[in-house]
């Protein structure tokens, strides 16, 4: 998540008392997994016995906060490098999961690359698009999937240019229907080629983010029913309203800080941000927000998948979010588990400090949030009650 959408211990006694006195190592090795309950915690460093120790101790304290253990987890294959260096990079990120008991037995949520860095220079990179389509990194693809699958993970869901209709990717969709079509044949031949690789079961996620302006349809860069399994969201509880219009109140707030004291604006926004006084539900073909997600997923009879999600702030834009907001988690659950809704897949928690985003929340910091996650996660049947 990037600016319109701003994302990306020892358990302290007032939150070990919020959970009963829950314990962390009883929750972590119980190993009873919370079907569709995901996370994001950081990675497992098969190399580095002190990152594997801060890895497994990052999800246990997650497990214990929410009162269940995930049972998938983001992972993201590195595209600073040249395309011969993915391979070996995801095979190496695989072969660390499977060094933990932690990890060994999650479902991995694979973000998968369409560029590296060197394709900014060319964004939207319509010639590697066109190369993809060619058939021309036909083994980094196939070859991304065996190294997981050969070291024991025989199910995975693959995000093919996760977000790719924001320009904070290198594989930025673009905004003209040639460079979108480009996208869209080779997130196709991705598709195809993943599926290809025997002794395992891929699930392929078509993925934008929720946006307040993308500068094209996003539905225009739908590859097909045939390419497609689930149809992923990402959506953070930050904002970035196009006007500070109240549709609560039918007032224009003075600033940010009091439209953003309305959870009313907030949820507005959540569900369509590319909305403006003029156009309560957004304009045709700007922005993606969770309404028409949901809409896109039953139009085209496909689950849905929360790929990433949290509660946190931006350091560089805090006045963008709440960083203790215990509404968001309730309105995910109101809106995923709603009578009608399309059928949820998974929901990966983000529960991490990282450079444009601290979503921590499971260290006690943010005691709104975790009480609002485990709220919404109970009403929704993804932990105990």
């Amino acid at each position: 998540m990037r600016h319109m959408i701003a994302r990306r211990a020892v358990l302290g006694a007032g939150l070990t008392a919020a959970l009963g006195g829950a314990s962390i190592r009883a929750v972590a090795q119980s190993r009873i997994a919370s079907a569709g309950l995901g996370c994001y915690v950081g990675n497992p460093n098969g190399n580095d016995s002190k990152e594997m120790s801060t890895f497994e101790q990052s999800f246990d304290r997650f497990a214990a906060a929410l009162g269940a253990a995930p049972a998938f987890m983001n992972a993201f294959t590195d595209f600073s490098g040249s395309w011969d260096k993915w391979v070996a990079n995801a095979g190496w990120l695989a072969w660390s999961w499977s060094q933990s008991s932690r990890s060994r037995h999650l479902t991995p949520v694979i973000g998968l690359p369409m560029a590296t860095n060197a394709d900014w220079a060319t964004q939207p990179a319509v010639g590697t698009f066109r190369d993809i389509t060619a058939g021309r990194h036909d083994a980094v693809w196939s070859g991304i999937v065996a190294a997981w699958r050969d070291n024991g993970y025989r199910t995975m869901y693959l995000r093919p240019g996760y977000e790719m209709n924001g320009s904070f990717m290198p594989w930025f969709m673009g905004r003209d229907a040639s460079s979108i079509d480009a996208w869209s044949a080779a997130f196709a031949r991705i598709s195809s080629v993943a599926r290809t690789v025997p002794n395992v079961h891929v699930r392929i996620v078509w993925n934008p983010v929720c946006i307040n302006d993308s500068g094209a349809d996003v539905a225009s860069g739908y590859p097909g029913d045939a390419a497609v399994d689930v149809i992923g969201i990402d959506l953070y509880n930050n904002f970035w309203p196009r006007s500070l219009y109240s549709f609560s109140t039918g007032t224009t707030e003075p600033s940010l800080a009091s439209w953003r004291r309305d959870p009313a604006n907030r949820t507005h926004f959540w569900d369509y941000p590319g909305a403006t006084r003029g156009a309560p539900t957004g304009q045709t073909g700007v922005g993606w927000g969770m309404v028409r997600a949901l809409a896109f997923a039953l139009e085209h009879d496909k689950p849905v998948a929360v790929c990433e999600t949290g509660v946190g702030v931006n350091p560089q834009h805090p006045e963008h979010g709440l960083a203790d907001d215990g509404e968001f988690p309730n309105y995910l659950q109101s809106r995923l588990f709603a009578a009608g809704a399309p059928r949820v897949e998974f929901i990966n928690i983000w529960d991490v400090n990282v450079g444009d985003g601290n979503w921590r929340f499971s260290d006690g910091s943010k005691p709104s949030t975790l009480a609002g996650w485990r709220n919404a996660l109970s009403r929704a049947g993804l932990r105990p009650t």
